[in-house]
């Protein structure tokens, strides 16, 4: 193929054949290696010049066309006696986790669940939760996978939403939401209990339940909600615990697996609401297994045995894509740790010494600011990942640091993405671990840079709007074909998901997020990224975290409010201020500057549900303060 023809393959991009697309890509990555010399477009989606960090194999890899539960099985045929699962010492090797996925199946049919069926499964990660998932995969069932937090408004919506009959939930949740069920279709609830799943006496059956505290509520659970559950149990039919739920199965079932259709739908999850209200997003088999797949081909160099820490619940689609079925498709063992995680993320990864850890910028800072960990060795840790929100770069530098200080081979693994494309999109690799950037696309991934007044291509190296083309991209928004549409966009190369992020590529070819289209901050007309103020402050040496949001003003339009939560030695918090606000003045231009009251110190950031900064309450806070602070100065 000489140039000429790239060229042409260049111009019918949306109608290439699979093995067109190959070659194609080979022949870019020889031009971005400068081992085959032409002309380049500046257009990235065109170019693909981060196909230079991938193997040949890695490009010619061929998309899986089966189910997600007979990908993992194929996966693993020659690796049954592998540890699949290691819950608080539990060990379920492969072999039996996919007779219990048989079992829970059959049980599922017995209960009248057929493929279609939408499933809500109320839950963190359990044992059970994951035999369910992939037992109603083999039916065709749909698993919809709720918050446990979702307060009873939310409950009745997913409900509904999805015509669900039967609802897995753990036991402490089903008291918050029982009184709407019967504004619901569901016909039965089952409850679950993380102790459920082992037996009753020994060591573990008989400590585990104070090893895991589920959530707050959890904690404060009392003996009064003990002994209505126990009534409920007792006294509706329509509710049982999960060994009722086994032992219900008719005798003699047969379960018909549900052959493999594309784009055939296995679970919904939900968007975390950060800045928007949550969306229900369809992920379908192919998008488990893509993810999968391109990790399986990465440098990551995951391999069967090794063990990964899962402390992302399953709800997140960056907990059951990434953190569930990718390392137990590579052969892994999982660990599963259903706690919600804080600041005991140290204590964990000491406890049980994973190889890889998949985790978010508030755990990482956890670790740095934890006193136990002084001396202790953590050379076991082969990838320390951070994803789900933004890693300011003083934070990305820090936890180098301590991870080379600590013996780690790894250095902070950034990904980026978002739930509409099953998480993660793109990482960075051994070979492009940069500062400030989040790395490369994954291989089979396509990444446009769009700017937002004009809807047209950017060159490299200029910002817009991160829009993908992936095979992990999302089916739809569930019912909802108006926002389906504003997120999916046709071009003549194909369907594009339109992030919401700003973002560029560098020279490198590795891609820059500038921050959120949404956080743009526009003021007498220009536009600036909250992003960029956050990251000059977090020069400060004073400065723990912070966080810029968007204000009102009168006369401009908007204006910065910020944020500060100092470090812990800082004490002079009227001189640490007094230097922002000087830097801000001496490296923004002016007319984005926060006003001089558009400052707040705090003793820590709001996150939400799901680790991330809670922008919508900041920006509120923000409104606030703004407006009182005017009324004073009018009063004055």
């Amino acid at each position: 193929m000489n140039i000429d023809e790239l060229k042409e393959y260049r111009e019918k991009l949306g109608k290439l054949t699979q093995e067109e697309d190959k070659q194609r890509n080979l022949y870019l990555k020889k031009l971005a290696n400068g081992t085959l010399q032409g002309p380049l477009t500046g257009k990235q989606s065109i170019d693909k010049t981060w196909l230079k960090y991938y193997s040949d194999e890695a490009i010619l890899i061929d998309l899986p066309e089966m189910t997600a539960l007979n990908y993992m099985k194929t996966n693993n045929k020659n690796n049954s006696n592998g540890i699949a699962l290691n819950f608080f010492g539990l060990k379920i090797t492969y072999k039996k986790l996919f007779e219990k996925i048989d079992e829970v199946a059959e049980s599922l049919v017995s209960y009248g669940v057929r493929a279609g069926d939408i499933v809500v499964i109320n839950s963190v990660t359990l044992p059970q939760t994951i035999f369910l998932l992939y037992a109603l995969n083999k039916i065709g069932a749909i698993s919809d996978l709720t918050d446990l937090r979702t307060d009873s408004n939310g409950m009745k919506h997913y409900l509904n939403e999805g015509k669900t009959k039967l609802v897995f939930t753990l036991d402490s949740c089903y008291l918050g939401f029982k009184d709407i069920l019967n504004e619901t279709s569901v016909e039965n609830v089952v409850l679950l209990n993380p102790t459920d799943i082992v037996p009753l006496v020994g060591k573990i059956g008989n400590s585990l339940k104070e090893k895991i505290e589920l959530t707050k509520e959890e904690k404060r659970k009392n003996k009064k909600e003990k002994e209505e559950l126990n009534y409920i149990l007792k006294s509706d039919k329509k509710v049982c615990n999960w060994n009722t739920f086994l032992s219900n199965k008719k005798k003699n079932i047969t379960v018909s697996e549900k052959k493999y259709e594309k784009d055939y739908p296995m679970a919904v999850v939900h968007t975390s609401g950060t800045t928007s209200t949550p969306k229900s997003v369809v992920l379908t088999n192919d998008n488990f297994n893509a993810m999968a797949l391109q990790y399986s081909v990465s440098d990551f160099k995951y391999s069967v045995g090794e063990s990964l820490l899962n402390i992302i619940p399953m709800f997140v689609a960056y907990g059951v894509v990434n953190s569930l079925h990718m390392p137990l498709c590579l052969g892994m063992t999982n660990i599963v740790y259903p706690k919600v995680v804080n600041d005991d993320f140290p204590d964990i990864i000491n406890k049980f010494k994973p190889n890889h850890v998949i985790a978010i910028p508030m755990h990482w800072e956890f670790m740095l600011h934890n006193k136990n960990m002084e001396g202790k060795d953590l050379s076991f840790l082969k990838t320390a990942a951070c994803g789900g929100d933004k890693l300011n770069v003083e934070l990305e530098k820090e936890m180098n640091d301590f991870l080379q200080k600590h013996n780690s081979g790894s250095k902070i693994v950034k990904g980026y993405g978002m739930t509409e494309i099953s998480a993660c999109a793109v990482t960075n690799t051994n070979n492009t671990s940069k500062i400030g950037s989040v790395g490369i696309p994954l291989v089979k991934n396509n990444i446009k840079i769009i700017d937002s007044e004009t809807g047209l291509e950017v060159n490299t190296g200029q910002k817009g709007e991160i829009c993908f083309k992936s095979p992990t991209t999302m089916k739809e928004y569930f019912n909802d074909e108006t926002a389906t549409n504003k997120a999916l966009k046709k071009h003549e190369d194909g369907t594009w998901l339109y992030s919401g992020d700003l973002g560029h590529f560098d020279k490198d070819s590795t891609l820059v997020v500038d921050g959120r289209l949404k956080r743009l901050i526009i003021r007498r007309g220009f536009k600036l990224s909250a992003v960029a103020i956050e990251d000059l402050i977090m020069k400060n040496s004073n400065i723990d975290s912070c966080a810029v949001v968007k204000a009102p003003h009168e006369e401009d339009g908007e204006t910065p409010f910020v944020y500060l939560v100092l470090k812990e030695k800082a004490t002079n918090k009227s001189e640490i201020l007094d230097e922002v606000r000087k830097m801000c003045i001496s490296q923004l231009p002016e007319y984005f500057v926060p006003e001089f009251d558009n400052y707040l110190i705090v003793n820590e950031l709001p996150h939400t549900k799901n680790g991330k900064l809670d922008l919508n309450l900041l920006e509120n806070i923000a409104t606030n303060e703004v407006e009182t602070t005017n009324k004073r100065q009018k009063s004055r």
